[in-house]
């Protein structure tokens, strides 16, 4: 790998200058920002939809048997896509560099909304049938890949560092 193609190949020539610093702490609010809001939404709705169910009479189950197999199909198809969308925002990073914080949001936000999505159809699944089986399910799966992934920054911060130096290569987590 050379110094032309890797600027960022060793630690210490990525430290980030104070202009870069200053724009990588405000993506990262923004993302915090945009990850609390996208785990409040699918919260509100499961609260709204408690609610809902005590109050109505169950409707057509086949209404969301289809919106189970929706959800399953999305979360099975695109979240995958979505995270192959992801590393190819983060190329950079991969390859041992620094991730940009435009390209750092743009890649999380495009992993994030689409768990989202999975995890709102489900939702929307349970008031359509006012059952929460199937449809809890895909929405429990959603909540459990969306909640760890909160916004660290380390792409935009921490290079991984050169693959074929073992003292400077970092793994990521």
């Amino acid at each position: 790998m050379s110094e032309a193609i890797h600027p960022f190949a060793a630690a210490s020539d990525a430290r980030p200058t104070t202009k870069e610093t200053c724009e990588i702490q405000a993506t990262l609010r923004r993302a915090w920002a945009w990850w609390l809001t996208l785990l409040l939404i699918p919260f509100a709705l499961f609260l709204t939809l408690l609610g809902y169910l005590s109050l109505s009479p169950p409707k057509n189950a086949e209404i969301g048997q289809l919106y189970f197999i929706a959800a399953v199909i999305w979360l099975g198809v695109a979240v995958p896509a979505s995270f192959f969308v992801r590393a190819r925002y983060f190329r950079d990073y991969w390859a041992g560099g620094l991730t940009k914080p435009a390209d750092y949001l743009r890649g999380t936000l495009a992993a994030w909304v689409t768990i989202e999505i999975g995890g709102l159809i489900a939702i929307v699944g349970c008031f359509m049938s006012n059952s929460m089986t199937p449809n809890v399910l895909p929405a429990v799966v959603a909540f459990i890949l969306f909640t760890p992934f909160w916004p660290s920054g380390e792409a935009m911060t921490i290079p991984l560092g050169d693959e074929d130096d073992p003292e400077v290569m970092r793994h990521p987590r």
